[in-house]
């Protein structure tokens, strides 16, 4: 159980830490230099760039120099959290948790080490929608396919190649040519445990199209997260 907890913790902190990434990633780098020339003041961004520092020339517009400022206030706010996250990361490397790929294709690997395919599957979800205003990173997560373990259920198989679907067709994403082929289809339909009644019956209706294409019938918001 304690296990269990801190492999929780530790995908919080590896969402936390991507966050804080995309964020990083938006905001400028470097710091602010004034030059007095004439009774006027002008402003300088001074950053480093392949080794060298560069000077960006700002102006005398003391006003967007303060806002510019403030957003690289908020850079090291935000990497000075970052680098807390990292450190964590040392008490979760102690007790044998790695930090492992982000790829969907990750799922399947984790679950031929006996880890939980739903408790990874959500930490995957968290990560891929962290990402939600970068496309780009966003088809990178879901292109590799899986390996093949002798020791993972065909269900699980299926279940990441209809994640990886709808998520390209929710996001606009291409979506990869690896789900089309035959392994990722169920020889018989999957009901996820449920024997009978309604609730069977409702999956069968409302399980997303991609999941019902091969033979997997589940809760209608199997890709959600809250």
């Amino acid at each position: 159980m304690l296990l269990d907890l801190l492999v929780k913790e530790s995908q919080k902190n590896l969402k936390l830490q991507r966050e804080l990434e995309n964020k990083l990633n938006k905001l400028p780098k470097g710091c602010i230099k004034e030059r007095r020339v004439g009774g006027k003041t002008y402003y300088y961004l001074a950053y480093r760039k392949n080794g060298k520092v560069i000077n960006k020339y700002i102006g005398n517009d003391s006003l967007r120099a303060k806002k510019l400022y403030k957003l690289l206030r908020e850079r090291k706010a935000y990497k000075n959290q970052l680098n807390h996250l990292r450190n964590d990361w040392k008490i979760y490397n102690k007790v044998g948790i790695k930090e492992s790929s982000d790829e969907l294709s990750q799922v399947i690997t984790e679950s031929a080490r006996g880890r939980d395919f739903n408790l990874s599957l959500r930490g995957f979800l968290d990560i891929f929608y962290s990402y939600k205003d970068d496309k780009e990173k966003m088809s990178a997560l879901i292109m590799q396919e899986p390996k093949v373990y002798k020791n993972v259920p065909h269900y699980q198989y299926a279940m990441c190649a209809a994640a990886a679907n709808k998520l390209a067709n929710d996001y606009g994403l291409n979506v990869p040519s690896w789900v089309w082929k035959e392994r990722y289809y169920m020889k018989e339909m999957y009901f996820g445990g449920i024997k009978k009644g309604k609730l069977r019956i409702y999956n069968m209706l409302y399980s997303p199209a991609e999941f019902k294409h091969r033979g997997l019938f589940v809760d209608e918001n199997i890709l959600t997260r809250v």
